[in-house]
């Protein structure tokens, strides 16, 4: 039988119009796909607030599984004859708009999916910039902090297409004998991180020590910063004495920048337990 997949994030969106009655009706029949388990998970209803807004699904063996925890690729999967649940959100939705409609084809041969991006603005920041990648342009600063808030905001996969995107922005720059704009290394870093491949995370952080090519303040203390929390995580896997120490190099370069802000003091923290544990003297 043929399944039907809904996004949690667009039947929320539903309800906000739906009468609780046609809701329930709906939804109950239907398996959760969280986006993290092997298995789905039989739904038998929904649970709402005295004010009227859902806020937990009710799952077939009694579990309650709040809303706020379900992450963006979270999906309802529907296997009834005629999917009367995704034929519900079709029916709710608006005409169709030709320049979303565009800017989702442009996605689709990025290879990203329209629905985990959290708005219209994020779509069209990250269609922006897999756009003027497609054209072999180099997207403008602004474009390139757009698209990169609304892929790091997403979950893994998008965090690791933005990575792709990044990387491939940077090698078009070498093809075309341009510049790569020193904050796409700090991104790429960021990302990297974000996803777990740590090792990538520190190896395209060393720029930071190549000031031909990143010269701006803020790009320099990102990229020291990024280095120095992945060297931390790298250590709690490996416990390789050495890393603290570069970790601690990498701090000392984004303190001697500054400005001192909350980010930089966590750090800071982090980076002193690690010193500690690791039985490194941090007054030397």
């Amino acid at each position: 039988m043929a399944e039907t997949s809904v996004p949690v994030s667009a039947v929320l969106d539903w309800l906000k119009r739906t009468d609780r009655e046609t809701a329930a009706g709906l939804i109950a029949g239907c398996d959760l796909d969280d986006g993290d388990s092997d298995e789905t998970i039989a739904v038998a209803g929904l649970d709402w607030s005295d004010a009227g807004t859902p806020v937990a699904l009710v799952l077939r063996d009694g579990r309650r599984l709040p809303v706020r925890r379900l992450a963006a690729k979270a999906h309802l999967v529907d296997s009834r004859p005629g999917a009367p649940l995704a034929a519900a959100l079709n029916a709710d939705r608006p005409p169709v708009d030709p320049a979303e409609t565009e800017m989702r084809k442009v996605l689709r041969r990025a290879g990203i999916d329209a629905d985990g991006l959290r708005s219209a603005a994020a779509r069209r920041a990250v269609a922006v910039l897999a756009w003027k990648l497609e054209r072999g342009r180099v997207p403008s600063g602004e474009e390139r902090q757009a698209a990169y808030m609304a892929l790091i905001a997403g979950d893994d996969a998008l965090a690791r297409r933005g990575k792709l995107m990044f990387h491939r922005l940077a090698e078009m720059c070498h093809q075309q004998n341009l510049p790569v704009p020193e904050d796409c290394h700090w991104r790429l870093a960021r990302l990297a991180r974000t996803i777990g491949d740590l090792r990538e995370a520190v190896a395209v952080s060393d720029i930071l020590n190549d000031r031909d090519r990143v010269k701006g303040d803020l790009c320099r203390k990102l990229l020291a910063t990024t280095r120095c929390a992945a060297l931390i995580d790298l250590w709690e896997v490996n416990a390789q004495p050495d890393l603290v120490s570069e970790a601690e190099n990498a701090f000392k370069a984004a303190w001697a920048i500054g400005p001192r802000e909350e980010e930089l003091d966590a750090l800071r923290g982090r980076l002193n337990r690690a010193l500690d544990r690791a039985g490194i003297d941090r007054r030397r």
